[in-house]
């Protein structure tokens, strides 16, 4: 009687209890989802059962990041930022050394098939040792990201992995390295395999650039960012199509990539003569500021770039435009040299379907230059773009205009007034300001060439806030 009242009793709080749907789940399932947390936040839920004891082993991925886990070997509450008092420390330093036995002790546990590692560590610490640890277990690593983080004054490691007939890069596919050194000439040796290859804040030699872009037989996507060290690049690559080339100073670049699709040159400060584009089937360019540069006469002016290959000049360096489906530009609508480009490029471009115009904010040139202001050469000063031929993409093509860093002046609604008349494809202008947009109203009573038009306005803030690119931010 007694056994089936505690039956009873049993069912009837589990009935109470709400049901546990992730236990449910399949052992991979709950691996992949681990595999998204950093790796001492995963190897902390061994402790919630029996069944989760060996989950985080088996994960696809692991993430080991120094600043978090050397704080539990430490005991100390001071801020990862505060780096003078971390190499000074010496509880800090016997905390370094801890983590590195603590990370061969996680890697060695691991028992599924690691596709992807992300390691963070600090200057001068084994990394190639535990890279040996993870490759011999996991013959199936295929993305790497390396990240030396900065401790004091140190801020780079030299990279030299390769050596000792052990080359770790044999079989990945993606690899990303930040804050390194590179000076060996063949840093990641012939590698067959890796596609895509990113190389963030390093410090390159010239030939260790070109030598990677031309050992790197497979390479699809190749990002250089933040990186200094060298001043010449060439990028001579067959099977390149993505390509990123952002906040750097160069005296030269050569692009030799006849399957680049995709281009990007941001915030470079390099002549506009000395850039060379042989892309003949380009489908993507972006050229722009991404911020207010503090050396202005160096930085590459949009406009001066295109003037190269929109017939402006007699540079005998081709059109880019022709295939275009998708173009960025930093460009200033007020500025009549600068729209004048814009205007050869429209004309060019048959093919473009989607145009982002970044209005550029340069502290120094808010000194507006008389000889190139609308208001000096035109009467009435909004009436450039009133005049302009209805060019063929505008005509059958165009569907997407962003307009960031839109002020309402007269120039730039006048733009987008144009294409709000002429036309018959557009699908959305998206405009993005800071400022209150008094002619919105205007833009939104003009007669409309399309009937599928959508005008939206956007505010920096929201691009800040959701961080999210100008795609995901209008559509929404």
């Amino acid at each position: 009687m007694k056994r089936a009242k505690d039956k009873a009793i049993t069912m009837l709080d589990d009935m109470e209890k709400p049901p546990d749907f992730i236990s449910r789940l399949p052992d991979e399932v709950l691996s992949s989802i681990i595999s998204l947390l950093p790796i001492d936040e995963g190897v902390r839920t061994s402790i919630l059962s029996k069944r989760w004891t060996s989950v985080w082993k088996k994960t696809p991925h692991l993430d080991f990041d120094a600043k978090r886990m050397i704080y539990p070997l430490t005991g100390l509450n001071i801020s990862p930022k505060n780096h003078l008092d971390f190499t000074l420390d010496f509880d800090y330093m016997k905390g370094i050394l801890r983590y590195s036995t603590l990370f061969s002790s996680i890697a060695k546990q691991h028992l599924g098939n690691l596709t992807s590692c992300r390691l963070l560590h600090f200057p001068h610490l084994e990394v190639k040792s535990w890279l040996k640890i993870l490759v011999e277990k996991n013959k199936g690593l295929r993305d790497l990201t390396l990240e030396c983080e900065p401790l004091g004054t140190i801020w780079k490691q030299e990279f030299s992995l390769r050596d000792n007939g052990w080359d770790v890069f044999s079989s990945l596919e993606s690899l990303k390295l930040i804050r390194y050194s590179i000076y060996s000439p063949s840093p990641l040796g012939v590698s067959k395999n890796l596609k895509t290859l990113k190389l963030i804040e390093v410090k390159i030699k010239d030939e260790s650039v070109n030598e990677i872009l031309e050992s790197c037989v497979a390479l699809e996507k190749f990002f250089l960012i933040y990186s200094s060290g060298f001043t010449k690049i060439k990028v001579q690559n067959s099977s390149l199509k993505v390509l990123e080339l952002n906040s750097l100073c160069l005296k030269d670049v050569e692009i030799l990539a006849p399957s680049l699709v995709v281009a990007t040159l941001a915030s470079l400060n390099c002549p506009p003569k000395n850039i060379a584009l042989r892309t003949p089937n380009l489908r993507a360019f972006h050229c722009y500021m991404t911020a207010p540069n503090p050396t202005p006469w160096h930085a590459l002016k949009t406009h001066k770039l295109l003037e190269y290959y929109n017939g402006l000049l007699e540079s005998g360096k081709g059109n880019i435009y022709k295939e275009l489906i998708t173009m960025t530009v930093g460009l200033d609508l007020n500025n009549i040299k600068e729209t004048l480009s814009l205007s050869y490029i429209l004309g060019k471009s048959d093919n473009l379907e989607i145009l982002a115009i970044i209005i550029p904010v340069d502290e120094h040139e808010k000194v507006e230059d008389q000889s190139t202001s609308f208001g000096a050469l035109l009467n009435p000063p909004f009436a450039f773009w009133e005049g302009r031929d209805t060019y063929n993409c505008v005509r059958c093509k165009l569907e997407c205009v962003y307009v960031v860093g839109f002020t309402g002046k007269d120039p730039e609604v006048d733009f987008i007034r144009y294409l709000i008349k002429r036309s018959p494809t557009m699908k959305l202008i998206g405009i993005v300001s800071d400022s209150p947009v008094t002619d919105a109203s205007e833009l939104l009573s003009i007669e409309r060439a399309s009937a599928n038009l959508s005008i939206k306005v956007k505010s920096y803030s929201e691009i800040r806030k959701k961080r999210v690119n100008l795609k995901s931010l209008f559509s929404s």
